[in-house]
């Protein structure tokens, strides 16, 4: 251990000093100490308490001539002497100059700091370790006033700045400052734009560490000056370059839907200097999760292109100096229209159906255009969705002409279109002696029915005469009854009610013969038979999911929409026993409550719509705000949410809410200097009250008939 020891003394005379370790006298005690009048020293600059390494330090001794030249000595806080040049300025004046080497072993400041401010200066103070300087100073043998001097070196070079990034408009932007190495003085930071100077947020991290931070408020470069005792430190001032990336614009195929095997590019532009300097990213992951190779170029703006190999949903993220730009990732529907396959579409007889099949279901998300035409004309066709993909086409030609089918995926031929379908001469039928014209079979005779609801379809006559029956059989053997009425001029309504779940068959008989070769089927379901099972207790941010049970239902098309703080949330549906037990997996977002609301062949499904609440992960430390009012409320009501503080006192948090602008309020929730996770978060306010519903038409409706009305938003 080293000990400093000093005392005043009253007179000019010699004084000793005992000095005794345990009772003991230490070598040499004791000690003669003599003492004459002082001198007086003057200080220049700061020579006698901080000098920079490496540059020289002075100061001036004034004293009575006749005590002589002042004897000056210099030790390093190795304690090894330093070269010390004393001059003689004038009669009883003198100059010392001696030139500080290093700033000694490291020393732990002993205070720490949080500021903030246009323009922050910390004091770093250093506890005492032996790494000043001492300066002796002695006329005639005896040390003068206040001596030895204890002299503070540093080195404005060995405060290091890092992290610096690339910031993003009306985020923070932080970066790191070093002064461990460096010694004792000041550290000033300004932060600057344009000549502005920009509020910069201090934290201190111990051992002369520090975290800055800034909010940038407009896209320029902004500067950073750093200075360590006035001195600017190695690399000052240094530059940020501060982006906007709401103003980014990003466009292109890649965007929307894309063909399989061919090049889908997107455009990203700011109409300024950002594609100039921006670095740019963009990640494509396909729905199994792989990465797709990505090519990106710049001339007049950023391109990116990369060329899928799979179908399905494709995910684009793109950013921008590490930030998503808005919208990012984008969701890109990749689709194969060779998979797109038609069959059964053959020759037919004029004035028959003609029904065949187009299976897209291994193509892809896309849109299915059909039209069927002849030289002159286009002839009605009517589609049935008989699953996921899966359709059957039926049409009836009139004319002996060949009539041809121009089916389109995503406003693309599929290949062998249009088809060419021939048409003959339909035989003369007799029945009881008469011939008759054929009889069409009209409505939703093959779509799905509901169970226990009333179904119908309607039967065109075309100008046949006689007895028309209807037998519907349901899949156990039971006949269901069925009633028939005229309801227009040509035209018949057949009704019935099915009972029992599973597939009907239905054949039409005219004066006792059936019109079609095979019956028509008829689809029941029961969507009340859908069961959800094993619900997962959902958290933020992980991946969640439930099952639904459809083995009593029936055969139908399960759809699921699950919606958070009133955006939707992506889903997917997977089979796990194939038309019988699927698996609805989503992602939550928001730590709010979601609702879920599942459709069975576009009926709801019992219970639906439902909530799942969704947690934050647990045994997070992480400091959170959370509730549906952070991002959903009401006009004119009372919303709230809730800071999940983690044991920090209430004041020690800060929220500002600004707004509206659009609907959408901003509200900034920050702990001390730092925005808490997910902040800034955006409410979306609604009012019910403006909401007027026009020309809702008649009051009773027939089921499973559509009915149309308006809504129109009214505003002041």
């Amino acid at each position: 251990h080293t000990y400093a020891i000093s005392f005043t003394p009253r007179e000019s005379c010699t004084h000793t000093v005992d000095l005794r370790f345990n009772g003991e006298d230490v070598p040499g005690s004791p000690f003669s100490c003599q003492v004459a009048e002082a001198a007086r020293v003057v200080l220049s600059g700061d020579a006698l308490e901080k000098v920079s390494v490496n540059r020289a330090a002075m100061f001036s001794v004034e004293a009575d001539p006749t005590l002589g030249h002042p004897q000056v000595q210099v030790l390093s806080p190795s304690r090894n002497p330093l070269l010390v040049d004393v001059g003689v300025q004038a009669s009883g004046r003198y100059s010392v100059l001696f030139t500080p080497v290093d700033v000694g072993e490291e020393c732990r400041p002993t205070s720490s700091h949080v500021a903030r401010g246009l323009a922050v200066t910390l004091y770093i103070a250093l506890s005492s370790c032996g790494r000043d300087h001492s300066v002796e100073v002695k006329l005639g043998d005896v040390h003068v006033e206040g001596s030895p001097f204890l002299v503070k070196a540093y080195d404005a070079s060995r405060v290091k700045v890092t992290d610096i990034n690339s910031g993003v408009v009306g985020k923070p932007v932080f970066f790191s400052i070093n002064a461990s190495q460096a010694g004792a003085g000041n550290l000033e930071i300004i932060v600057s734009v344009a000549g502005r100077n920009v509020p910069n947020y201090v934290q201190s991290e111990g051992n002369a560490k520090f975290r800055v931070n800034f909010k940038p408020q407009e896209e320029a470069p902004h500067s950073l000056s750093v200075r360590f005792n006035g001195e600017p430190v190695p690399g000052s001032p240094f530059t940020c370059k501060v982006v906007d990336v709401s103003q980014v614009v990003v466009s292109g195929s890649a965007l929307k839907m894309s063909p399989v095997g061919r090049l889908a590019q997107l455009v990203i532009g700011t109409g300024g200097a950002l594609e100039l300097s921006a670095q740019c990213e963009v990640v494509v992951t396909s729905p199994s999760g792989l990465s797709v190779p990505v090519r990106v170029t710049r001339k007049d703006k950023i391109s990116a292109e990369f060329t899928p190999s799979e179908v399905g949903r494709h995910n684009v993220a793109v950013m921008l100096d590490g930030e998503p730009v808005k919208g990012s990732p984008f969701p890109c529907n990749i689709y194969d229209i060779s998979k797109v396959k038609v069959s059964g579409l053959g020759p037919t007889k004029a004035g028959k159906p003609a029904t065949f099949t187009v299976d897209a279901s291994e193509a892809g998300e896309g849109t299915l255009e059909l039209v069927v035409s002849t030289d002159q004309a286009t002839v009605k066709a009517e589609v049935v969705a008989c699953a996921r993909g899966l359709y059957d086409v039926t049409f009836v030609p009139h004319t002996l002409t060949p009539h041809y089918v121009n089916i389109t995926f995503n406003e693309e031929d599929v290949p062998g279109s249009p088809f060419l379908c021939e048409v003959m001469e339909l035989g003369p039928q007799r029945h009881r002696g008469a011939q008759l014209s054929p009889v069409n079979v009209l409505g939703n005779t093959i779509k799905d029915v509901v169970v226990g609801e009333v179904a119908h379809f309607d039967i065109d006559m075309c100008g046949s005469q006689g007895h028309v029956h209807v037998d519907v059989v349901a899949p156990d053997g039971t006949v269901v009854p069925c009633t028939i009425k005229k309801s227009g001029a040509g035209l018949c309504r057949a009704e019935y009610r099915p009972q029992t779940v599973g597939p009907h068959s239905i054949t039409v008989f005219l004066n006792q013969q059936p019109v079609t070769k095979q019956p028509h089927t008829c689809q029941v379901f029961d969507p009340k038979q859908v069961k959800i099972i094993d619900m997962e207790e959902a958290f933020c941010n992980r991946a969640a999911s439930f099952k639904v049970d459809t083995s009593n239902a029936g055969f139908g098309v399960l759809t699921a929409n699950i919606r958070a703080a009133g955006t939707e949330v992506k889903t997917s549906i997977r089979d796990v026993d194939p038309g019988y037990i699927y698996q609805v997996l989503y992602k939550p977002k928001l730590a709010v409550p979601h609702r879920v609301d599942l459709k069975y062949n576009n009926m709801h499904v019992a219970g639906c719509p439902f909530e799942v609440s969704v947690k934050n992960p647990a045994g997070s430390q992480d400091v959170t705000a959370t509730g549906l009012g952070l991002y959903q409320s009401r006009a004119g009501k009372v919303t709230t949410f809730v800071i999940e503080t983690q044991g920090h006192p209430a004041k020690e948090f800060d929220v500002l809410i600004t707004g509206p602008q659009g609907g959408t309020y901003k509200i900034d929730v920050t702990h001390g200097a730092r925005a808490v996770r997910g902040s800034p978060y955006y409410c979306q306010v609604f009012d019910s009250s403006k909401v007027r519903l026009d020309d809702v038409g008649p009051r009773s409706v027939t089921v499973n008939e559509n009915i149309a009305f308006k809504g129109e938003e009214h505003r002041k």
